[in-house]
């Protein structure tokens, strides 16, 4: 039996989403994440990340450095958690990835929307989806509304 996902993603409107389950995710995991992007990288305008208590390993954190150097463009990537630990794991990415990166808690949700340039008709959509994807994987709303 296969170990149980640790974090869901998805393309909406042109934003890529994932919503984290509490624990790391495995190496294999993280590598597939990665290449999920890399492969619709040009129909990606913006990363929304919701992370209750998502954590990454050094060698995670690593391969997202080098992954986001790689790639043709960068669009902005907006970490969303409640956690503080999370905020500091992702303040100190931001030393070794390209400044695109920013952490909001829940409570500042509206403001990673902005962030990534969400329109009106993309925030209902990416938020019905954050809402499905917690669902699927029996976490609690993750916008905290």
């Amino acid at each position: 039996m296969s170990p149980a996902k640790t974090f869901e993603y998805r393309l909406v409107r042109r934003i890529h989403i994932a919503v984290h389950r509490p624990g790391p995710p495995s190496d294999d995991e993280w590598r597939e994440y990665l290449a999920d992007i890399g492969r619709r990288i040009e129909l990606i305008d913006g990363v929304l990340v919701f992370a209750p208590h998502g954590e990454l390993s050094r060698a995670q954190r690593s391969q997202a450095s080098q992954f986001w150097k790689q790639q043709p463009k960068l669009p902005p990537l907006a970490v969303v958690t409640p956690s503080l630990l999370v905020v500091r794991t992702v303040g100190a990415l931001r030393w070794f990835i390209p400044s695109q990166i920013r952490v909001f808690l829940t409570r500042d949700v509206d403001q990673a929307y902005d962030y990534v340039k969400l329109s009106g008709d993309q925030r209902q959509a990416v938020e019905r989806c954050v809402r499905e994807l917690a669902r699927e994987q029996g976490l609690p709303d993750p916008l905290g509304r």
